[in-house]
C-alpha cells in the first residue's frame, strides 16, 4: 500500500495504470480462493 501512496503522490497517471493493476491482482487472488473452495 505504501507505494501506491507515493505513486500516487509523485506519479498521477502510473498510479491508476498501477492501482487498477493491483486490483486486478486483488480480484484474481479472491478468484482463486473461490475456485479453490469449490474444489475443496
Amino acid at each position: 500500500m505504501k507505494e501506491l501512496v507515493v505513486c500516487y503522490q509523485e506519479y498521477m497517471d502510473n498510479c491508476i495504470v498501477h492501482q487498477h493493476n493491483w486490483m486486478l491482482l486483488m480480484m484474481q487472488q479472491k478468484s482463486r480462493h473461490v475456485d479453490e473452495g469449490i474444489h475443496v
